[in-house]
């Protein structure tokens, strides 16, 4: 028996000098984790394999927090750049957290795979919706405060002048984006209310109604454009028309010149009411002239037209007098 207490003390101490090289508490009160060289950190925690820090939270009734990041300080300089959160790669800020709640990253990666979706639908009226959006530039209410210089001199922050001067006036620039409540009227799916009860955006998901609203906009412009393409070609392409004599008694000469770009063409025949009584297809290719036999037509005024392609470019007046 007195055999085994002894095995259970050597095994017993064995195990505490392991957890001890493994978890150092110093005078001063820091701690450090995984290593047994001393800090500078309140807490430094060192490991080489997954898990290194694990945190598991619940959600509570009040909305529990698993991991707070509270800031402290004096001056709203000294709260707001202090960074939280830090991943550090090497030496390299990857992703950090001002105290302002500002985030720095290198890049935001959005879940969008079609397998972890479901009724999906095309936005429509996308451009009516953006049409009733209005872009805002404000200041938020928390950023009264002029920077402090002086903070961001000191040796823990190590910025020169120049870049303390150009940081400190762009902390006076105004933010721009849009104004929850007014979104929420439009686009009530990209917004959405904190615990708080103040209403937040979600940006990114604008994007798809910005890209259907350029997709109808574009498609308005390809329209307008077609028209006016039309309408530079009459334009730029001079015609004639021209009947003689008029008035006349047995037989008109008209004279007709066509855009160059016309591919098929004709002149119509109207009466005095409005109605079409002759339609004669001409020779696009052929700008020159046509004998119009009036033996048919009773005696009054009409109208001839010429037609290119399909749209009346010219009109004139014909007498006949028999």
């Amino acid at each position: 028996m007195k055999t085994i207490n002894i095995i259970f003390l050597i095994s017993l101490l064995l195990i505490s000098n392991k957890m001890l090289s493994q978890l150092k508490i110093q005078s001063n009160g820091n701690v450090s984790i995984g290593t047994s060289t001393s800090t500078s950190n309140q807490l430094y925690v060192k490991g080489y394999n997954q898990g290194t820090f694990y945190s598991e939270g619940y959600y509570l009734a009040t909305y529990g927090e698993n991991i707070h990041a509270r800031v402290n300080g004096s001056s709203s300089t000294y709260r707001n750049y202090t960074r939280c959160f830090v991943v550090d790669n090497n030496g390299s800020y990857k992703f950090y957290v001002y105290g302002d709640g500002t985030a720095y990253t290198k890049g935001v990666l959005v879940t969008s795979d079609s397998s972890q979706k479901r009724d999906i639908t095309t936005i429509e009226n996308a451009l009516d919706k953006v049409m009733n959006l209005r872009g805002v530039s404000f200041n938020f209410n928390d950023n009264h405060e002029e920077i402090n210089e002086n903070y961001l001199k000191s040796s823990a922050v190590n910025m020169n002048s120049n870049l303390i001067h150009q940081i400190a006036k762009e902390a006076q620039r105004k933010d721009i984006g849009v104004i929850a409540q007014e979104v929420e009227t439009v686009v009530p799916e990209v917004v959405r209310t904190m615990e708080d009860g103040t209403k937040a955006v979600a940006y990114h998901e604008l994007i798809g109604l910005l890209i259907e609203a350029m997709k109808e906009q574009q498609t308005q412009i390809n329209v307008l454009k077609n028209e006016l393409d039309e309408q530079k070609i009459l334009l730029t392409n001079s015609y004639s028309l021209k009947a003689y004599p008029n008035p006349t008694t047995s037989e008109a000469i008209i004279n007709f010149k066509l855009p160059n770009q016309t591919r098929s063409a004709s002149i119509n025949i109207y009466n005095s009411e409005g109605f079409l009584v002759k339609t004669i297809k001409i020779n696009a290719k052929e700008n020159n002239e046509l004998v119009l036999n009036t033996e048919q037509l009773s005696s009054g005024l009409y109208t001839y037209s010429l037609v290119a392609d399909g749209k009346i470019i010219g009109t004139e007046k014909l007498i006949i007098v028999k």
